[in-house]
């Protein structure tokens, strides 16, 4: 989950735009409440994922904020698609 500095149009584009450009993004979405992004990464392990955020996400100026989950399972509803 990302927090960003300020709500304006540039600096959510600006994060929108550059989680496209990083290969172990899946799908980063925009979203209300206390967090602006919930971006969805595959990475190899716990560390992977430390050097992701040390190097390409807490490094941008519009970033204020992040907090990690790691996803230990996944339990398909009946609305689920595949």
């Amino acid at each position: 989950a990302v927090r960003l500095t300020r709500h304006a149009r540039e600096i959510v584009e600006r994060f929108r735009q550059h989680c496209r450009t990083l290969p172990s993004v899946i799908m980063a979405y925009n979203i209300g409440g206390t967090d602006d992004f919930l971006v969805h990464v595959g990475v190899r392990d716990a560390e992977a994922l430390r050097e992701l955020i040390l190097t390409s996400i807490s490094t941008r100026p519009e970033v204020a904020h992040i907090e990690t989950h790691l996803v230990f399972d996944v339990v398909r509803g009946p609305a689920s698609v595949g």
